[in-house]
C-alpha cells in the first residue's frame, strides 16, 4: 500500500489542469519559442491523453495505456448518467405517458450518441497519432540538441583560428539543411497537433452541448409531465365542481317543481274559494234585495193606512195559507203511504197468525217504521228526543204506527200554530231583520278579509313548514354522520396514541442501542490503540534482533502474545461486523419511524378535513337556528290570530243571542261556523306540526352543544398531537444528525445528506400546509361565532348573502385542500421513490460490506502467507547462523538468554 501511495503521488490527477507548454525550435541556427494552445482553456484539458505528451518520461507505458483508455469510459458514463434535479418528480412516474414527443427525443438522443461514439473513435485515432507525433518530436528535439552541440564545437574551432576544411564546410551545410528539414517537420507536426487540439476542443464543446441538450430534453420532459399532472388534477377538480353544480341544479329543479306544484294547489284553492264566495255574495245580495223590498212594502203599507195594511196582511196570509195547504198535501200523501204500509203489515200479520216463519220480513217492516218515526221527529217541529235504545227496544209494529200518527197530528198542529205566530211577528221583526242583515253583511266582509289573510298566512306557514321539514332531514343525517365521525375520530386518536407510545418506546430503545454502540466503539478504539502499540514494540524488537549475527536460533512460530493479539483482532473484527449489522438495523428502524411519522401526518390531515366537515355541518345547524326563530315568529302570529278568532267568535255569539234571525241567516251562520271549525282544525293541525318541529329543533339544538364540545375536545387533542409531532420531528432531526455524524466517522459507509435535506424540506412544506389549514379553520370558527351571535338580528337577505359568502369560502378552501391533496400525493410518490433509492443504496452497501469481508479474508490469507514466508526466511537465516557458529553448547546458552528477552 505504501508503494502504491508513493507511485500514485507521482501520477497527476485528471482534474488538475496542466500549464501551457512552450516547445522550442531552431530556424537557421536561431532558437525560437513556439507556444501551443493553452490546454487549461480546453474543456477536456483534464483528459489523460494530453498528459502523456508531457509525462512520457515520468509515467511507465502501462500507466499510459490505462490513462489513454480511461477518458472514453468517463465520457460514456457522463453521457449515460442524466443530470438529476431536486425539484422534479420521479422518472418512473413520468414515463407512464406514451407520447410521440418521447419517441422523437429518444431518436435524437440515439443519433447524438452515435455521433458521440464516432467522435470518440476519431479522438482515439487522433490520440494515437498524437502519441506517435510526440515520439517524433522528442526524437527531433534530441537530434536538435546534438546538432546544436556540433555547431557550437564548430564555432569554437572557428573562433580559435583553425581554418575550416572543405569537409567541415560540407558537414555544416548538410547539418543546416538537416536542421531546416527538421524545423519544417516540427512546424508540420505543430500544425497537426494544433489541428488535433482544435478537433478535441470541438469534440469537447459538442459533448458539452450534447449534455446540455440532453439535460434540456429531460427538463422539458419533466416540465411537460408536471404540466400533464397539473392538468389531470385540474380536470379532476373541474369534474368534481361540475358534478357538484349538476347536483345543485337538480336540487334547485326539484325545489322549483315543488314550488310550482304548491302554486298550482294554491291557485286551485283560490279559485274554489272565489267561486264559493261569489255564490255566497250572490245569495246575500238576493236576500238584501228581498229584505229591501219587504221594507219598502212595509213602509208603503204604513203610509197608505189601514186599508193597505189589511190588503197586505190579507195577501201575506193567503200566501201562508197556500204554503200550509201544500205542506198539508205533502203530509197527507206521506200519511197515505204510511197507512198503506201499515195495512200491508197488518195483512201479513193476519196471514202469518203470530208465526215466526217470516222474522226477516217483520224485522224489515219494523226497521222501516222506526226510520219513518225518526225522520218525522227530525224534520218536524216536535221536540221529542227519543233514544236509539228506546226505538230499537220497540218491536211492536202497532205501537210504532200509533206513535207515527200522534207525531203527524202534533206536527200539523205545530204548523198551524206557527203560521199564526208568524203573521203576528212579521210586522215587528222587519226593522230588526234589516239591522241584523246589515250587521251580518259587515261581519261577512270582515270574515272574508280575515279568511283571505288566514289563507295567505296558512300558505306561508305551509311553505315554512315544508322548508323546515326539508331542513330537518339533513340535520338528522348530519347529526348521525357527526356521531359516526366522532367514533371514528376517537378510534383514530386511540390508534395515534398507541403509535406514539410505540414510537417513543422504539426511539428510547434506539437511543439505548446507540449509546451501547458508542461505548463498544470507544472500547474497540482503545483495543486497537493497544494493538498498534504492541505491533510497534514487536517491530522494534524484530529490528533489534535481526542485525546481531551472534544471536542465532529461530524465534518460535506462534508466541503467546501474537496469538492473543490475533485473537483480539478477530474479536474486534467480529464486533465491528456486529456493530455494522446493528447500524443497518437502526437505519431500518429509523426508516420505519419515518414511515410512521408520515402516516401520523396523513392521519392528522384527515382529522383536520373531518373537523372542517363538522364545521360545515355546524353552519348548517346555525341556519336551522334561524329557522327556529322564524317558526317562533310564526307561532306568535298564530297566537295573535287565534285571539282574533276568539274575539270574532264572541261577537258571533253575541249576535246570535241578540238577534232572532230567520232560517236563512241561521243556515248562513252554520256555514260560517263550519268554516270556522275547519279553520280551527287546520290551525290545530298546524300547531301540532309546529310543536313537533319545535321539539325536533330543540333536540337538534341539544345535540349541537355536545357536538361543539366534541369539536373543542378534538381541537385540543389536535393541538396536543401537533405538539407531540413537533417533539417527534425534533427527535428525528437529532437522530438524523447523529446518523450523519456516524456516517462521517465510518470508513465503509458513504453518507447521503441530500436525502435527509430533501426530507426536511418536505416536512417543512407539510408543516406550512398544516399551518395554513389551521388558519383557515380558525377563520371558519370566527365566522361561525359571528353567525351564531348575529343570526337572530339580521334579516333573511343578509343571511342569504352571508351564506353565499360562506359557500364561496368553502369552495376556495375545498380547492386549496384539493391542491394540498395533490401536492401531498406527489410528495408521497417522491418519498416512495426515495425509499426505493435508499433500499437500493442499502443493497449496494451490503454488497460493499461483502466485498470488504472478502478483501479482509484475502488480507488475512496474504498475512498468513507473509508470516509463513517470514518464518521460512528466519529458519534459513538461523540455519546459516548455525553453520557459522562453532559450538552448540554456546549456542544453546545464547538461545536461553535471548528467549526471555524477546518474548514480549
Amino acid at each position: 500500500m505504501k508503494e502504491y501511495v508513493r507511485y500514485s503521488s507521482r501520477i497527476p490527477s485528471p482534474n488538475k489542469r496542466s500549464p501551457a507548454v512552450t516547445p522550442t525550435k531552431t530556424i537557421n541556427g536561431d532558437v525560437a519559442s513556439t507556444t501551443t494552445h493553452n490546454v487549461s482553456s480546453h474543456p477536456l484539458s483534464g483528459s489523460p491523453f494530453k498528459k502523456n505528451i508531457y509525462q512520457s518520461s515520468t509515467t511507465p507505458p502501462d500507466k499510459r495505456e490505462k490513462d489513454s483508455v480511461s477518458p472514453t469510459g468517463s465520457i460514456n458514463n457522463s453521457t449515460r448518467q442524466p443530470p438529476t434535479g431536486g425539484g422534479y418528480p420521479s422518472q418512473h412516474h413520468a414515463t407512464g405517458y406514451g407520447s410521440p414527443s418521447n419517441n422523437d427525443t429518444e431518436a435524437t438522443i440515439q443519433r447524438l450518441k452515435e455521433q458521440l461514439n464516432e467522435a470518440l473513435a476519431r479522438d482515439d485515432s487522433a490520440k494515437a497519432a498524437l502519441a506517435k507525433s510526440d515520439k517524433v518530436i522528442l526524437d527531433l528535439r534530441a537530434d536538435q540538441k546534438e546538432l546544436k552541440r556540433q555547431l557550437e564545437t564548430l564555432r569554437k574551432e572557428r573562433v580559435q583560428g583553425t581554418p575550416p576544411s572543405k569537409q567541415q564546410e560540407e558537414q555544416i551545410q548538410s547539418l543546416q539543411t538537416h536542421i531546416q528539414e527538421l524545423t519544417m517537420k516540427l512546424q508540420s507536426t505543430n500544425i497537426t497537433a494544433n489541428a488535433d487540439l482544435s478537433k478535441d476542443a470541438k469534440v469537447g464543446e459538442l459533448q458539452v452541448q450534447l449534455d446540455r441538450a440532453h439535460a434540456q430534453i429531460l427538463t422539458a420532459d419533466m416540465v411537460r409531465k408536471e404540466l400533464e399532472d397539473t392538468l389531470e388534477a385540474e380536470q379532476y377538480t373541474w369534474e368534481l365542481r361540475v358534478q357538484d353544480q349538476e347536483r345543485h341544479i337538480a336540487s334547485l329543479q326539484q325545489e322549483c317543481d315543488t314550488l310550482a306544484q304548491d302554486l298550482d294547489q294554491c291557485r286551485a284553492q283560490w279559485k274554489e274559494a272565489e267561486h264559493g264566495w261569489k255564490d255566497e255574495l250572490d245569495e246575500l245580495r238576493e236576500q238584501l234585495i228581498q229584505a229591501q223590498t219587504k221594507l219598502s212594502k212595509s213602509a208603503d203599507d204604513h203610509e197608505n193606512g189601514d186599508n193597505a195594511g189589511s190588503t197586505t196582511d190579507h195577501s201575506s196570509l193567503m200566501k201562508k195559507i197556500h204554503q200550509l195547504e201544500t205542506e198539508r198535501a205533502e203530509l197527507q200523501s206521506c200519511l197515505d203511504e204510511a197507512l198503506k204500509e201499515l195495512e200491508a203489515v197488518d195483512a201479513e200479520l193476519q196471514t202469518e197468525d203470530g208465526s215466526n216463519v217470516n222474522n226477516k220480513s217483520d224485522k224489515l217492516t219494523i226497521e222501516s217504521l222506526q226510520h219513518l218515526l225518526r225522520w218525522i221527529y227530525q224534520e218536524g217541529p216536535v221536540e221529542k228526543r227519543l233514544n236509539t235504545s228506546q226505538l230499537s227496544g220497540q218491536t211492536n209494529a202497532k205501537e210504532l204506527v200509533s206513535q207515527i200518527q200522534e207525531a203527524l197530528e202534533e206536527w200539523l198542529e205545530a204548523v198551524a200554530h206557527q203560521s199564526q205566530k208568524d203573521t203576528s211577528r212579521d210586522f215587528s221583526n222587519d226593522f230588526h231583520n234589516q239591522t241584523t242583515i246589515e250587521e251580518l253583511q259587515s261581519q261577512i266582509k270582515a270574515h272574508e278579509k280575515e279568511l283571505k289573510s288566514r289563507e295567505e298566512s296558512s300558505n306561508e306557514l305551509r311553505e315554512s313548514l315544508k322548508e323546515a321539514v326539508a331542513l330537518l332531514k339533513p340535520l338528522q343525517d348530519a347529526v348521525a354522520q357527526a356521531e359516526e365521525e366522532k367514533h371514528d375520530l376517537e378510534q383514530q386518536l386511540k390508534d395515534l396514541e398507541q403509535d406514539r407510545q410505540s414510537t417513543q418506546d422504539e426511539i428510547s430503545q434506539q437511543v439505548k442501542k446507540i449509546e451501547t454502540l458508542q461505548e463498544q466503539v470507544s472500547s474497540l478504539e482503545e483495543q486497537l490503540e493497544e494493538q498498534r502499540r504492541l505491533s510497534q514494540a514487536r517491530e522494534s524488537l524484530l529490528q533489534a534482533a535481526t542485525p546481531s549475527p551472534h544471536k542465532n536460533r529461530a524465534i518460535p512460530l506462534t508466541p503467546p502474545d501474537s496469538e492473543d493479539s490475533l485473537a483480539k483482532i478477530k474479536r474486534a473484527r467480529e464486533e465491528l461486523r456486529r456493530k455494522r449489522e446493528t447500524e443497518g438495523n437502526l437505519q431500518q428502524l429509523l426508516k420505519d419511524a419515518q414511515f410512521r411519522f408520515k402516516n401520523l401526518h396523513q392521519q392528522n390531515e384527515n382529522v383536520a378535513a373531518k373537523n372542517r366537515e363538522l364545521q360545515g355541518q355546524i353552519e348548517k345547524l346555525g341556519d336551522g337556528d334561524e329557522e327556529v326563530s322564524k317558526e317562533s315568529e310564526l307561532a306568535a302570529t298564530l297566537a295573535q290570530r287565534e285571539a282574533e278568532l276568539q274575539s270574532m267568535r264572541e261577537q258571533l255569539e253575541r249576535l246570535q243571542r241578540s238577534s232572532q234571525d230567520p232560517e236563512e241567516s241561521i243556515q248562513r251562520v252554520k256555514a260560517l261556523e263550519e268554516d270556522l271549525s275547519r279553520s280551527r282544525s287546520e290551525i290545530a293541525q298546524r300547531e301540532h306540526a309546529e310543536r313537533v318541529l319545535n321539539k325536533s329543533l330543540k333536540e337538534a339544538l341539544g345535540l349541537l352543544k355536545p357536538l361543539q364540545m366534541h369539536l373543542e375536545e378534538a381541537e385540543q387533542e389536535k393541538m396536543e398531537i401537533s405538539k407531540e409531532l413537533r417533539n417527534l420531528r425534533k427527535r428525528f432531526r437529532q437522530l438524523q444528525m447523529g446518523e450523519g455524524d456516524d456516517f462521517s466517522r465510518s470508513t465503509t459507509f458513504g453518507g447521503h445528506p441530500d436525502v435527509n435535506v430533501e426530507l426536511i424540506k418536505i416536512k417543512d412544506e407539510l408543516e406550512e400546509t398544516v399551518r395554513q389549514l389551521e388558519l383557515e379553520n380558525s377563520q371558519l370558527h370566527d365566522a361561525l361565532e359571528d353567525l351564531t351571535e348575529d343570526g337572530n338580528k339580521h334579516n333573511e337577505a343578509k343571511l342569504r348573502q352571508r351564506l353565499v359568502e360562506l359557500n364561496s369560502r368553502y369552495e376556495v378552501t375545498q380547492n386549496k385542500l384539493e391542491d394540498a391533496h395533490v401536492e401531498n400525493h406527489a410528495l408521497v410518490k417522491a418519498l416512495k421513490q426515495k425509499e426505493m433509492e435508499e433500499k437500493k443504496r442499502h443493497n449496494e452497501m451490503q454488497q460493499l460490506q461483502e466485498r470488504l469481508q472478502r478483501t479482509e479474508t484475502e488480507l488475512k490469507n496474504a498475512k498468513s502467507i507473509a508470516k509463513s514466508a517470514l518464518v521460512k526466511v528466519e529458519e534459513l537465516t538461523m540455519s546459516n547462523i548455525e553453520h557459522l557458529s562453532r559450538g552448540g553448547s554456546v549456542d544453546m546458552k545464547l538461545d536461553g538468554e535471548q528467549l526471555p528477552g524477546y518474548s514480549f
